[in-house]
């Protein structure tokens, strides 16, 4: 048997990202519906947590490799129902689109304080 590898420290672009946001979920959906689903696909899951609402929630993943490659999907399949995986921490969310609402409005001159 090999050793086993070394614990890494976290790499120098910051902490490594191990829990992801999932949304789109059914109501029937429990915990271990989910875990099972995500260790089935991407690998060990050390936590699973679901909102009061039960339309999205978080997975933890033991290894931070297996979260980049739920992110890298983006996406999973749990009982036949698409479940969308995104990053947990918006902070890192690859470049978020503004969608610029062109307003038809013309702006009103400013009114001078009096």
């Amino acid at each position: 048997g090999g050793g086993g590898g070394g614990g890494g420290g976290a790499p120098r672009g910051g902490p490594e990202v191990r829990k992801v946001f999932i949304g789109r979920l059914e109501p029937q959906f429990t915990v271990e519906l989910l875990r099972d689903a995500f260790v089935r696909r991407f690998g060990r899951v050390s936590d699973v947590y679901l909102a009061n609402g039960k339309k999205f929630g978080f997975v933890t993943f033991e290894a931070s490799d297996d979260a980049k490659a739920a992110l890298e999907a983006g996406s999973i399949d749990v009982d036949g129902v698409n479940v969308v995986v995104k990053s947990a921490d918006p902070m890192k969310d690859s470049g978020g689109s503004r969608s610029g609402g062109g307003g038809g409005r013309d702006r009103s001159p400013p009114r001078d304080a009096a």
